[in-house]
């Protein structure tokens, strides 16, 4: 599920020998109500979740003693837009410059944790740590690149 999406799950009690037990009320429970919340219906519902990964979370049907689980993966919000800021910088030798770059899902909600890849035109003249820290080498023009899962910025 991605966040905001529901899945309705139902539960069948049976009896030794696989009889049917009809009217006997089900509990309905999440083993992480921050990303999956279930209603006393069996309808799960993924939370609001702007992390980076994919999250499992058992739901839990109780009857009574007997319960049984059945697992909900929730996928992160996924990236809409990446703002590399600042847009220009002038570094002097032996100066680093520090970059940022700020990744937004479609309703343009800000979207953490996420690990930015970094990269620059020419490594001849400057290169780029996973931090976005860029450190020149020689005089001259370079291009810095921060992308993730095909949305970039330069």
């Amino acid at each position: 599920l991605v966040p905001g999406a529901q899945h309705a799950f139902a539960a069948a009690v049976t009896a030794a020998g696989a009889v049917a037990l009809s009217g006997v009320p089900v509990t309905w429970t999440s083993s992480d109500t921050t990303i999956v919340r279930v209603n006393a219906e069996g309808v799960a519902t993924a939370v609001f979740y702007v992390g980076p990964a994919v999250r499992s979370v058992a739901v839990i049907a109780a009857a009574g003693s007997v319960a049984d689980t059945a697992t909900v993966v929730v996928n992160p919000l996924p990236v809409a837009s990446l703002v590399l800021s600042p847009d220009t910088q002038t570094v002097k030798p032996n100066q680093a410059a520090q970059l940022s770059a700020v990744l937004r899902d479609a309703s343009a909600l800000f979207l953490e944790g996420r690990a930015v890849v970094w990269t620059t035109s020419d490594t001849a003249l400057a290169t780029v740590s996973a931090t976005g820290l860029v450190l020149p080498r020689r005089v001259g023009a370079v291009t810095v690149v921060a992308s993730f899962e095909g949305v970039a910025d330069t």
